[in-house]
């Protein structure tokens, strides 16, 4: 490790992020909601406490702010209850046992609640599923399509397009090897009412009692009583943001960006929100002491609702983005691996926006994940205890908006995600020593962005050109392997080895573009007539390098053109 990366080592406290996670998670936090108002005022109070040298707070919809034309809209939920009341009396689910069991955005039942007949409409995602069967007034039980957007078409067809009063699901989202309706038989996701326009309610219930609810059906009719005690509002969203400003290039900006918003107990979100606070602390800690000079680029902090909160700020403060030289997305960052079945993930930023920030995560990630010694070794930690993995981008959360303005930002979570969203996702399945890991990640690399000057921008081009390097060679050698494979098979012809060739020489000129592409950012750092001599000689060299990997393809294909 270098010495940034040993001081955050030191300062950073995985605890105190999942205490603040612990706090969080108590809290209903729907955009616009009493929970995500009191989430926004906790963590607006501990960056004060920790001395940046801002913190304020952009309003929407605000004439003040210049956010008018955005909208937000509040959900809040006291209470939950369903019952089976016919052919037995029996508990289904309740807000109290489990908070994921009511879909957000429900409107209220009458305060004596209501009682309809039960009817299956299986998936209920498709409009087969509707024939000759009536829901008009009645509660249909959908069993979704283990997707978000399904839960959403058999709501539109259920309510809105045949009448139902009410959706009862067992859907289980984003099922995986350590997620599925037989193995997590019992928990609740996260779903949402796809319409703001009022229109009816729905459950989320277990597997086990959506089984039960289908074997009650095949005996005859089942009755339902639901009581939902909540209300949907015209409300004010907010995003907070905290300021360290750059001493030097303070038109230069590093993010943290986390969102505040999520499910009660939602401790995977609240996980993002906790180590976000903790950055804070941890990075003003070291410099009151002394330990590292104050940045010469600013460092921001951004916290709000997944999604609205960022765009306030993008919509008030438009050209602020043109500034930033790379984000930090948090979301589950936390997750005990043992526990839920994740490793971190970093979803490297998107390829298309020319970056070393990629690079220069993958090589922190490596130098900071050394935590156990090997056998007859007493001094070098080499072995891996907390997996970390990079894999290519997805747009799972901010990160989205801000690859659309084409900022560098990886997102930082885990996957998968055993307890993702459900009633079990408590403060006990976060791992302290986890979210102390990726903040070791994301907090040291930021340091030294916000204090690169021309050995630190030398340093990031060092690792861009070698990892640069590194996968042409990765390319050229999946090619002989994929060459030979093809000649010792019946598929092995000229025609099918010069497309494997061709192919891998692709490759190598993309990865060789982006290489090139990364290196030509790192001039944001040092902007010099020196410097910039000292990367035209790195891409020279790229360019040298890509040429003997393409050479060696060639080579790999005369040699097994000879054996077909």
């Amino acid at each position: 490790m270098n010495y940034i990366q040993k001081l955050v080592k030191n300062e950073l406290e995985g605890h105190k992020a999942w205490q603040h996670a612990n706090y969080i998670s108590q809290f209903m936090r729907t955009p616009g909601s009493v929970g995500i108002h009191e989430t926004i005022h906790y963590s607006e109070k501990k960056l004060n406490e920790y001395g940046l040298d801002s913190v304020f707070t952009i309003k929407y919809p605000s004439e003040e702010h210049g956010t008018e034309e955005l909208k937000c809209f509040g959900w809040d939920v006291n209470d939950a209850i369903l019952d089976i009341v016919e052919p037995v009396q029996k508990r289904i689910t309740s807000y109290a046992e489990s908070p994921t069991c009511i879909q957000h955005w429900s409107i209220p039942t009458p305060p004596e609640g209501v009682v309809a007949e039960l009817v299956d409409v299986g998936p209920g995602v498709n409009e087969d599923d509707y024939q000759g069967k009536d829901v008009n007034g009645k509660i249909a039980l959908a069993s979704g399509d283990g997707h978000a957007e399904g839960n959403s078409q058999a709501y539109r067809l259920a309510v809105e397009k045949y009448g139902a009063i009410g959706l009862v699901t067992d859907n289980l989202i984003y099922p995986n090897s350590v997620r599925t309706r037989e193995n997590h038989p019992n928990a609740q996701t996260l779903l949402r009412v796809p319409s703001r326009e009022e229109t009816g309610w729905a459950f989320v219930i277990s597997h086990t009692h959506g089984t039960f609810l289908r074997s009650q059906l095949k005996k005859g009719p089942v009755k339902l009583k639901a009581f939902i005690d909540a209300v949907n509002y015209e409300a004010e969203g907010e995003e907070l943001v905290g300021v360290i400003e750059g001493s030097e290039k303070p038109e230069q900006e590093i993010w943290f960006v986390a969102h505040s918003s999520g499910t009660k107990p939602g401790a995977n979100c609240a996980g993002g929100v906790g180590l976000w606070i903790e950055n804070a602390r941890a990075i003003m800690t070291l410099i009151t002491q002394g330990k590292v000079p104050r940045p010469k680029r600013t460092i921001k902090f951004l916290l709000g609702a997944e999604g609205g909160g960022l765009t306030s700020y993008l919509t008030a403060r438009p050209d602020d983005v043109k500034k930033v030289v790379a984000a930090f997305v948090y979301c589950s960052v936390g997750n005990d691996q043992n526990e839920c079945g994740s490793s971190l993930i970093m979803y490297k930023s998107a390829e298309s926006i020319p970056s070393f920030i990629n690079d220069l995560c993958i090589d922190t990630i490596d130098k900071v994940s050394k935590d156990g010694l090997p056998p007859f070794k007493d001094e070098t930690k080499d072995i891996q205890l907390i997996r970390f993995n990079a894999v290519p981008y997805t747009p799972w959360s901010d990160n989205s908006r801000l690859m659309r303005l084409m900022v560098p930002s990886p997102l930082f979570m885990s996957w998968p995600a055993r307890h993702f969203h459900t009633q079990f996702m408590t403060s006990d399945k976060l791992d302290p020593a986890v979210l102390k890991r990726c903040g070791e990640v994301t907090t040291s690399v930021a340091l030294m962005l916000a204090n690169a000057g021309a050995n630190e921008a030398r340093f990031i081009a060092k690792v861009v050109e070698s990892k640069g390097k590194s996968r042409f060679m990765h390319v050229s050698t999946q090619a002989y392997s994929e060459i030979m494979d093809a000649v010792t098979t019946v598929s092995g012809t000229v025609a099918k080895i010069n497309h494997i060739s061709e192919h891998h020489k692709g490759k190598i000129d993309y990865l060789a573009n982006r290489t090139l592409g990364a290196l030509e950012s790192i001039e944001a750092l040092e902007d010099n007539s020196s410097f910039r001599k000292e990367l035209d000689g790195l891409m020279n060299g790229v360019l040298e390098a890509k040429a003997v990997e393409k050479a060696k393809i060639d080579g790999y294909k005369a040699l097994f053109s000879k054996e077909v």
